[in-house]
């Protein structure tokens, strides 16, 4: 699996009927994808949060803090 080589983080703009921030990271090989779509007035992530993961590690780091903040 490839790995995460930069992200960024475009939040949510409720203006503009965007709803959910959105996690965008290059992979190995320079394709960019969406990989994570979150309330950011729920859960919050850095950008190098997701350096060197895979989708997969993504995809877990989500739902431990998702499960973290429902237990809260």
């Amino acid at each position: 699996m490839t790995t995460i080589t930069s992200a960024r983080i475009v939040p949510s703009n409720l203006a503009a009927g965007q709803y959910q921030a959105e996690v965008h990271a290059t992979f190995e090989g320079g394709q960019e994808v969406k990989v994570l779509s979150y309330y950011d007035d729920e859960l919050h992530f850095s950008a190098a949060e997701f350096v060197g993961l895979t989708q997969v590690q993504v995809d877990e780091l989500f739902h431990q803090r998702d499960v973290a903040y429902l237990r809260s």
